[in-house]
Formats: C-alpha cells, sequence, structure tokens
C-alpha cells in the first residue's frame, strides 16, 4: 500500500467511525439537554455561511429556510420529511459548467455526468433502471414540470446559469408531484419577488427600480473549456424581469466528447398593488449538441482512457458513427396565482416543450419532434383568524404528449434507410390534495395523497422487415391511489423530529416501452413502492452547527432492471422485489473564526449509507435473491472545508467518497471505492457600492485518481466504464454592477 492509498484508508475510515459512533453520542447528548432549560428562539438555517463582506459581526449568520415543496411555506424544523434546499450562495461556490458538485452536497443524491451534458441522476437508488438520462425522478423549473409525460427528463437542456435555487424531496413524492418513487426536485432560475415589507429592501423608493443587476461571467481552462454567461435583474416592488443567456462548449476529455450549448431564458412576474394577483411567465430556449464516448470495458479503461467506445462484428464504435445528441428545443409557460379572499386562494399554470431531437447512435439513428403540454392547478384554503393551524391544498395537473419518432439506420454517421416510423401520443393526468393541521403546539399532522393515471398510445405508420407489425398498440396505466402521512414534533425552536410513510407509484418510460430494435413492451408493469422514514433536525453549540439525519426503509415491487443485447439494446423487464433501508446524514457548522482578525473556517458533509438489495429477483438469467442492487455504492460520502475572510479571499478543499458497487445484477463485477478531491481559490472584492469582481481558479481531481464518472450497468461485453478526466484546471473572472 502506497502513502496516498495509506492516508485515504485512514480518512474513510475516520468518516465511517464519526457515523457509526460519533453521531449517535451526539445525538444522545442532545436529547439529554431537551430535559433541561429551553434555550433560546433561533432562526432556521440550511447552511451556516460567513459572509466575506461582514466586517463587523463575524458570528454565523443563520437565515431562516423555508420550503414550500408540499405546498406550505414552512420553516424546514416543521415539515414531516426529507428535503433539503440548495440557496443562490451554494450554485456561486460550484463549478460554472456542471451540476454535479452543487447536487451532490445533498445527501442521498447522486449526480453523474458521464461526459459533458450527459447526465444520470438518482435519488436513493432511482437509477437502477436508468442506463442513461433522468428518469423516476420528477423534476420542475421554475414551478412548471419539466419531466416530460413519458418520464424522462432533459435536464441537460438547462445551463447551470439558469439555477439560483433548489429544493430536494427524498423519497416518494407522488402524493403531491405524481409518478415517480425518487422523490422530486424544484428548481428555480431567480429568486421569488421579494416581500414588501419595510427592511426588505423592496419598497418602493422614488427610483422606478428598486434593484438593477447585471453579471457577466468569463471561463476557460483544461480539454477546450470556454464558457460566457450573461445575468439580468431588474426588480421592483411589484415587478421582476430577468435575462439570463449562455453559451458553454468543450472539446472534451475522451474522444467523441465535445459538447456546445446556447441558452437564452427571460422570466417576468408582476403583482398588482393590492398583491391579490400576481403573473409570472418563463420562456427558454435552448440548443444542445453534445457528442457520446460510450462505454469501455476494463482493459480498454486501463490502456487508454481517453478513447471512444470502438467498433465490433455487431456495432460501429462511437467515433464511426458520430454517437451524440442534438436538440433543439423551446420551453415555456405562464402562471397566474390570485387571492380570492381572506380564506381562498388559487395558482393555475399552463406550460408547454417543443423539440427536434436527434440521437446519431452506434445502433441506428433516431429523429423525432416532440410537442407537449398541459396545465396544473391548486385552490388553497386557510383561514387564518378561525382556523389559522389548518391548511388544506387541492389541485390537478395534466400533461399531453405528441411525439413523431422515426429511427433509420446508421452509416457513417449518416442518415440511412427507414426502419420504423412511428406515432406516439402520451396522456398523464394527475389530482391531488393535501392537508396542514398543527393540532398541538409542538405537533403537526400532513396528510396527502393523489390519484395517478397514464396512458401511451403507439401507431407503427411503416416498418421494414423485422422492425415489428404495423397498427397501434395501446397502454394504459390505471387510478393509482399514492397517499402519504407524515407527523412532525418539535421539541423546542431548536430541534425537531417527524415520522412519515407514503407510497409510490411510478410507471415505465416511454424508452422502456418502445426499444431502438423496434419491439414495444406492452407487458411491462409499473412499479409500486412504500416507505417508511424517521428523521432528525436540530442546531448543537449556541447553533453553530446543524444536523440532519434520517432512516428510511423502502419496500418496491415490481422493480424494473435492464439489460443488454449482443449489439447493444436495452431490454427492460419487471425483475421482482427490493429492499431498501437506508441512512442519511447531513452536517454543517463553523469550525473556528476570528473576530480580530475577520476569518472563519466552515465545515458541511453529506453522507448516506444503502445496504439495498434484491429481496426477490428471478429472471432467465438466474436467481438473484439477496443479491446487492446493482449500480448503489452502500457508502458515498461528500465533504467541503471553507476558509473565508473580509479581504475577500477564499479557499475550499472539497472530498467525494464512493464505496464499492456491484455492475451486473449478478453481482460478479465490482468497482474499487474511490476518493476524490478538489479544491479552490477565489477573491471577491468589491469596488465601491454598484461594482463588484470575482476571480477564481478551480483545480478538479487534484491526486489524479483513475476512476469512472459513472457505469453502464449490465453493459454487454463488460462495457460498464465512463472514463473521468485525470487532474485538470479552469479559472474564470466574474463581473457584478448593481446599475
Amino acid at each position: 500500500m502506497g502513502m496516498y492509498d495509506f492516508i485515504c484508508a485512514i480518512f474513510n475510515l475516520m468518516i465511517m467511525r464519526f457515523i457509526r459512533c460519533v453521531l449517535p453520542t451526539l445525538l444522545l447528548a442532545y436529547f439529554s439537554l431537551l430535559s433541561g432549560p429551553t434555550w433560546a428562539k433561533a432562526t432556521l438555517v440550511n447552511k451556516p455561511s460567513f459572509s466575506p463582506s461582514d466586517t463587523t459581526d463575524l458570528a454565523l449568520d443563520l437565515d431562516e429556510v423555508v420550503v414550500v415543496g408540499y405546498l406550505n411555506s414552512r420553516n424546514l424544523l416543521q415539515i414531516p420529511a426529507a428535503i433539503q434546499s440548495i440557496d443562490p450562495m451554494d450554485f456561486n461556490r460550484f463549478d460554472s459548467h456542471s451540476l454535479r458538485n452543487v447536487l451532490n452536497t445533498v445527501s442521498g443524491l447522486r449526480f453523474e455526468e458521464r461526459a459533458p451534458a450527459s447526465y444520470r441522476l438518482s435519488v436513493r437508488g432511482s437509477s437502477l433502471r436508468s442506463p442513461f438520462g433522468i428518469r423516476n425522478i420528477k423534476i420542475y423549473w421554475n414551478d412548471f414540470p419539466l419531466t416530460e409525460p413519458t418520464g424522462s427528463t432533459f435536464l441537460n437542456l438547462l445551463d447551470p446559469i439558469q439555477f439560483s435555487e433548489a429544493e430536494v424531496l427524498k423519497g416518494p413524492s407522488g402524493s403531491i408531484f405524481g409518478a415517480g418513487n425518487g422523490g422530486a426536485i424544484l428548481f428555480r432560475s431567480f429568486p421569488l419577488l421579494s416581500p414588501v415589507e419595510e427592511g426588505s429592501g423592496m419598497v418602493q423608493t422614488e427610483k422606478k427600480w428598486a434593484r438593477t443587476q447585471w453579471s457577466q461571467q468569463l471561463e476557460g481552462g483544461a480539454f477546450g473549456r470556454r464558457i460566457a454567461n450573461s445575468r439580468f435583474l431588474m426588480e421592483s416592488a411589484d415587478v421582476q424581469v430577468g435575462l439570463n443567456w449562455a453559451n458553454s462548449s468543450l472539446d472534451g476529455y475522451r474522444e467523441q466528447s465535445a459538447m456546445d450549448r446556447s441558452v437564452m431564458e427571460l422570466s417576468l412576474r408582476v403583482r398588482d398593488a393590492s398583491t391579490k394577483h400576481r403573473i409570472s411567465a418563463h420562456m427558454m430556449h435552448s440548443q444542445l449538441d453534445y457528442e457520446i464516448p460510450g462505454g469501455l470495458n476494463l482493459s480498454q479503461f486501463q490502456e487508454n482512457p481517453r478513447q471512444a467506445r470502438p467498433g465490433n462484428r455487431f456495432v460501429q464504435g462511437s467515433v464511426e458513427s458520430d454517437a451524440g445528441i442534438l436538440q433543439n428545443a423551446i420551453i415555456g409557460g405562464m402562471h397566474w396565482d390570485w387571492q380570492m379572499n381572506g380564506e381562498w386562494s388559487q395558482k393555475i399554470s399552463i406550460f408547454g416543450q417543443a423539440s427536434d431531437f436527434e440521437n446519431p447512435f452506434n445502433l441506428d439513428y433516431k429523429i423525432d419532434q416532440r410537442i407537449s403540454g398541459g396545465m396544473r392547478g391548486i385552490w388553497t384554503w386557510q383561514n387564518r383568524e378561525t382556523d389559522p393551524d389548518i391548511r388544506w391544498n387541492s389541485g390537478f395537473e395534466v400533461h399531453q404528449a405528441s411525439y413523431a419518432a422515426r429511427n433509420y439506420g446508421n452509416i457513417g454517421g449518416q442518415v440511412d434507410t427507414l426502419n420504423f416510423d412511428d406515432q406516439i401520443e402520451v396522456d398523464q393526468r394527475l389530482f391531488f390534495s393535501s392537508m396542514d393541521w398543527q393540532f398541538a403546539p409542538n405537533l403537526s399532522l400532513q396528510i396527502s395523497q393523489s390519484f395517478n393515471a397514464l396512458s401511451y398510445d403507439i401507431t407503427r405508420l411503416s416498418a421494414a422487415f423485422g422492425y415489428g407489425p404495423i397498427g397501434a398498440i395501446s397502454r394504459d396505466f390505471k387510478l393509482q391511489w399514492v397517499p402519504r402521512v407524515g407527523l412532525n414534533y418539535e421539541f423546542n425552536s431548536n430541534a425537531s423530529t417527524y415520522l412519515s410513510l407514503a407510497r409510490g407509484f411510478s410507471p415505465p418510460t416511454l424508452e422502456e416501452i418502445r426499444t431502438n430494435e423496434g419491439s414495444v413492451n406492452s407487458e411491462l408493469e409499473a412499479e409500486v413502492g412504500t416507505n417508511i422514514e424517521w428523521g432528525f433536525r436540530g442546531y448543537f453549540w449556541n447553533q453553530r452547527w446543524f444536523v440532519d439525519a434520517s432512516f428510511f426503509y423502502f419496500w418496491l415491487k415490481e422493480a424494473i432492471v435492464q439489460q443488454q443485447t449482443e449489439r447493444g439494446t436495452l431490454v427492460f423487464q419487471n425483475a421482482g422485489s427490493t429492499v431498501q433501508p437506508g441512512l442519511e446524514l447531513r452536517l454543517n457548522g463553523a469550525l473556528w473564526t476570528s473576530e480580530s482578525s475577520n476569518w472563519g473556517l466552515n465545515y458541511s458533509a453529506a453522507g448516506n449509507y444503502y445496504p439495498f438489495e434484491f429481496n426477490r429477483y428471478r429472471s432467465a438469467d438466474g436467481v438473484f435473491d439477496g443479491n446487492e442492487l446493482t449500480g448503489v455504492p452502500k457508502t458515498q460520502v461528500y465533504q467541503q472545508v471553507r476558509l473565508e475572510g473580509s479581504i475577500g479571499l477564499s479557499a475550499s478543499l472539497t472530498h467525494e467518497f464512493q464505496s464499492s458497487l456491484p455492475l451486473d445484477d449478478e453481482n460478479s463485477v465490482f468497482t474499487d471505492a474511490h476518493h476524490v478531491f478538489n479544491g479552490q481559490l477565489a477573491w471577491t472584492h468589491r469596488w465601491g457600492p454598484r461594482l463588484e469582481t470575482k476571480a477564481y481558479m478551480s483545480v478538479e481531481n487534484i491526486t489524479d485518481t483513475s476512476y469512472s464518472l459513472g457505469y453502464d450497468t449490465n453493459a454487454f461485453g463488460g462495457r460498464y466504464y465512463q472514463p473521468a478526466p485525470k487532474r485538470y484546471t479552469y479559472g474564470g473572472i466574474r463581473l457584478s454592477w448593481d446599475l
């Protein structure tokens, strides 16, 4: 064992010792303190942070965290659910080109970018059935469903500059947001319109606009990294106008991994003087072109990790086939919020997407035209005078899509003869209701339920020989009842605990029903699951440290798994059931502050332990009962130490650890565990009251670790690996101007 391996082993041992030994001790000590004097009231915090611009008070600024994920704006300590928010400061601290680093700070979430713009996202092991893309998770952008009614999400159409805030709801959230056992993620481009109150900074002044901000960022680095983006925000007490423009391009670490993305976004919010009405509109155009290098087997990975997937006697290589995605999309919608009277309010939303999609691949060449749209409505009742402790929400979401999907042969990256031509209609319906009841001073109950339905109509207009019959195939997933109940208890203003029980429902996506070989699997059933969860949140040591811990047990039936044929065709089947117990931990706090020097050292960590396994799994390939869940690491830890000072200098070091994981259902091949270290140095300076500049430089994979960015599980021929870049650097400058 070398010195580096020895250090990594000791480091990992310390982390696991903390999870197994120190954390229970802290919780025991804290609960013992609860019997003593009640602590002073504290504001709630997502992540304590030291502000470099604050030269007078070095105490941690514990900002109140209000989450809206379950249709009721409440403090985090009052929510009986596993939910975590990501604020604008978090997004600004990380890679401007990728969401990977910032999203992986959420315990239980695993974001993979296997190549530039090639995403895969998992929450609590939800990617079991996802060889690529984002499935089994419902994603909203500015309160519009970005997830298509088919269940797939093209998150890579958005640029990281477009994300200002996010809320991550972990576990089944179908009682509010519809199908998906992994949970839901709510992204926002711009902060919500500031409240009009004294001290908010948004009270109307003699100026027409109370705040006008413009920022420009330029970034460059290894592998042809070129990023330019602009962000404009103009806001008064009643009007907000936001504009985002971004262009990102990379040559890529591997062959056939270049990427180019251009995005333009316009956001508008308006409310009347009485604040009874608010109208908001969001529109985005995205043009995305990225290459797909493909997976490598172990010998290819070790010999030359920068190569693309080579060809064989069955298929072309990634370079020869020009494998990639070309997508041109328009996404937008409008909201109308109306406070009808003192008790009733409503929010009506209309939304839509349209895109041209091309996918040259090793096996074929796909060309789709996609149009989707729908409506979402929510009605809320709360009598703040007579029944302030009860809140009702009821609503619906309907989402329809129409696809013209054609599959051609691929000869040298060019369209060949037509294999099959399908017209696809998708109809998704969701009806939901919820109640929040504060029935005792420290006890609150949250009950929600939904009814979900989904139908596919696939009409094959033409087909070459061997690509299935011409005609129509329908698949209906009838109304599914998805309930959730949660109970929350506040020990005092500094700590709370919750218990929740939820059902999950996740039908197969279009990509799972309709394969690229032309077959349509009309027998594939929806996954159904049940989740029970206990959680604890609290503050320690004069509110300088925040702990969020949860334990859950999830049962999944009719689990959908995927296999690859010799040609690389993906085939899906219902394999049986899984049992998924898990422990998640999040910790934030200040290690050290100095009032004399105005410097502070903060620490944050997120980790999970997932001993997931198949309970019953029978297939033609064998019996896999008791095997570890494919593609899910048992342990994942993300840590950051950040040093900040009032002179504007900051330095951070992040560490990622991922344990070994099985690459096939048989558990015959496992990856090695790995550690990855990243560092950043930044200098921020305000030039008077209006102008601020930030210069930064980052080093990724400091220790030059050889690892895979993601894994193609159950890949034929052992093509499991998507090699990560070795050590590389990038840097940039950001200019912000208060006009």
